[in-house]
């Protein structure tokens, strides 16, 4: 509508500027007092104006035509943006209903849970004291497993520091126990020596039995975790008086396990009613343990002072050890058993004397042996490095 306006404009302009011509020709014409030169003029300028006035609708008509084909475009991608619209309209809708479908669930949800809470509110107590329960009996459980644990350990740990050190003495009519209490590099040469404490009179027994034409050996029969093996021993050391002889193996391996020493502190507070454990062979047989306590530690016999316990012991435990109950380490060889009656004498089994480890230790320091004396260990042996 702009441009029709101002084309109407520039034509009325063109009119009037015809009619300003016209009237200045006829001006002319009546006064006869103008010159030809400038009727010529004028008619000049009238071409002119004729000429850009053509010009002028040339150039308008080409506007006009550029402005409708871009009148079309502006159509054509407002159709296609309708059409888009229509589309994204359609999915909106969809999205409108999967909304609605949501909120209705969310309502539902909602109102179970608010069920639920009225629910736990009457069995919150209940669920509360069922939990308390099972944790109770997941806590009991836990320790029952750690008290299982403890025992298994606990048998082992015996195993290793009562019944392997112990050995069992054989000569043609005497048996006897001893116990290992030592296993280490030889002093001298390769490998490893190894020694046993045992009571002297089964070794003098032991040597009685042994024809004179015959080498004096001690047969030794060591406890190993896979088994039992047998080798030869020496009597390196004896002392009478306390009835203690220390023999060792004809062997350059390295036996696992041997017994612990008890300490000056653990000596100095035995007492009676300590609680001890004996360890021997009686009869021959493998080592077995017998618990008991000190009963006495006042028993003078040829010279040497004894304790006594109560632990059973019988024929065959001579030489074997005595060890405190709680730290498991020796604290004295037994020697000999008490009996009634003189012409069939009868033993007392709850009635032994063993040779204390305080005496033993004095004696040690006074022979070649006294390493043997050495602190208590604080680990087991390992089998793995025994070679046997």
């Amino acid at each position: 509508m702009k441009r029709s306006i101002l084309e109407i404009a520039l034509l009325g302009g063109v009119i009037a500027t015809l009619g300003y011509f016209h009237e200045k020709l006829n001006l002319m014409n009546t006064t006869h007092s103008r010159k030809d030169q400038e009727i010529s003029r004028l008619e000049s300028d009238l071409a002119q104006a004729r000429f850009l006035l053509g010009a002028d609708r040339k150039e308008r008509d080409a506007r006009i035509g550029r402005l409708q084909e871009r009148l079309a475009q502006l159509t054509r991608t407002l159709q296609e943006m309708e059409k888009k619209l229509s589309t994204q309209n359609h999915h909106l809708g969809e999205v409108r209903e999967a909304l609605k479908q949501v909120t209705l669930q969310k309502e539902e949800v909602t109102r179970d849970l608010r069920e639920l809470r009225k629910e736990e509110g009457k069995w919150g107590s209940v669920a509360k004291n069922a939990a308390l329960v099972a944790d109770k009996l997941k806590e009991q459980e836990e320790a029952l497993n750690r008290l299982k644990v403890s025992l298994l350990e606990d048998k082992e740990h015996l195993r290793k520091a009562l019944l392997l050190p112990s050995v069992q003495l054989n000569g043609p009519d005497t048996v006897g126990s001893g116990t290992l209490v030592y296993s280490g590099r030889a002093r001298k040469g390769p490998g490893y020596e190894t020694y046993v404490f045992t009571s002297y009179h089964v070794v003098r027994d032991i040597f009685a039995d042994i024809p004179e034409d015959k080498e004096k050996v001690v047969e030794v029969t060591i406890y190993l975790p896979g088994g039992k093996k047998d080798f030869k021993a020496d009597l390196v050391a004896q002392e009478t008086r306390i009835d203690l002889a220390i023999l060792k193996l004809r062997s350059k391996v390295r036996i696992p396990y041997t017994a612990s020493l008890a300490t000056p502190e653990e000596l100095k507070n035995l007492d009676v009613f300590t609680k001890i454990v004996a360890v021997g062979c009686p009869l021959g047989n493998d080592p077995i343990p017998t618990e008991g306590v000190v009963t006495d530690l006042q028993n003078r016999i040829g010279g040497a002072n004894y304790w006594m316990i109560n632990a059973p012991t019988y024929l065959g435990n001579s030489g074997g050890g005595v060890f405190l109950a709680d730290t498991r380490r020796l604290v004295g060889v037994f020697s000999k058993i008490f009996t009634h009656g003189k012409f069939n004498p009868a033993v007392v089994p709850h009635m032994g004397l063993c040779t204390p480890l305080p005496d033993i230790l004095k004696w040690l320091e006074k022979t070649p042996y006294s390493f043997l004396a050495g602190r208590p260990k604080n680990d087991l042996a390992r089998g793995d490095a025994s070679g046997l």
